[in-house]
């Protein structure tokens, strides 16, 4: 007699993990045959942005009561070293790890509520290059005693891809300012401009440059430049502020729209032991 594979979607091995807190056993019981243990990536792909950690978790689905060690490797056309770098948890480089690849470890702990896991660090540089991918496949898994575990759920979940978002720089030159939030209404204009040489705030180099945030109502009194980049997906990454002689501390966000060249800002502010003030603007060319 044939026997018959179990065809489960993702959402169903998501409903696994979720009930991490529940007593898993191994093997797992399913539409009456028996599951062999095996190793997967949680999440299929991800974006890597310039300074980015990306926690690559690799998941043991199924509880195994011993160690499982898992090998896999690097390929894609990402630079091993230039455009990602595998790192520990305190962001110290992994010398155990090479352009080849490296090991996971999947330690079981009986009193843990979540499924047995490892987690591959990368660290996306800043002068990572645009457009490259990072593909890891997991090769093999063994156990402690030997014993032979499967990688992938029926070839699905083997793989993972880092796609890697570089810098790009936006069009320069004046932009219509609009802006709404805690300082009221206010338009105006702003401009963006590239420097020769990179912006470098708090050891972060930043590659344009935007004249202020105030429009025409003023926040401060004071014009403030803010150093930004974008990355080739459209996610701003801008500098904190730096105004001398202010406690004055902000947190950024912000998208870039290249079809209609619109530069998007949310601004959070924190001044003087104040509770945070907050307002948006638009910039389009």
């Amino acid at each position: 007699m044939m026997k018959m594979k179990r065809v489960v979607g993702p959402l169903a091995i998501a409903a696994v993990a979720v009930a991490g807190c529940e007593d898993i056993t191994n093997p797992v019981e399913e539409f009456g045959s028996l599951v062999d243990p095996f190793v997967q990536f949680v999440q299929p792909s991800t974006i890597g942005t310039p300074g980015s950690y990306n926690r690559v978790i690799i998941q043991m689905p199924t509880r195994l009561e011993e160690d499982v060690t898992v090998q896999y490797t690097f390929g894609g056309d990402a630079v091993f070293g230039t455009d990602y770098v595998i790192v520990n948890a305190d962001s110290t480089v992994r010398t155990d790890v090479t352009a080849a690849g490296g090991t996971a470890s999947i330690r079981y702990d009986a009193g843990e509520d979540l499924l047995p896991r490892d987690t591959i660090i990368v660290f996306v540089p800043f002068d990572a290059t645009d457009g490259r991918t990072l593909e890891i496949e997991i090769v093999s898994a063994e156990a402690e005693s030997g014993r032979n575990v499967e990688t992938g759920y029926i070839d699905d979940y083997r793989s993972f891809s880092l796609n890697v978002e570089g810098f790009v720089n936006v069009p320069v030159g004046v932009y219509a300012s609009a802006r709404t939030g805690d300082f009221g209404n206010g338009t105006g204009t702003v401009t963006i401009s590239t420097p020769a040489q990179p912006i470098v705030v708090d050891g972060v180099p930043y590659n344009q440059r935007l004249s202020d945030y105030q429009g025409d109502a003023g926040v401060f009194g004071i014009p403030v430049p803010w150093a930004f980049s974008v990355t080739s997906g459209g996610t701003v990454l801008a500098a904190p502020m730096d105004a001398a002689g202010y406690e004055v501390t902000s947190d950024v966000t912000g998208t870039f729209d290249f079809d209609s060249s619109t530069l998007a800002l949310d601004i959070v502010l924190t001044c003087c032991g104040a509770a945070g003030f907050g307002w948006s603007m638009e910039a389009t060319q």
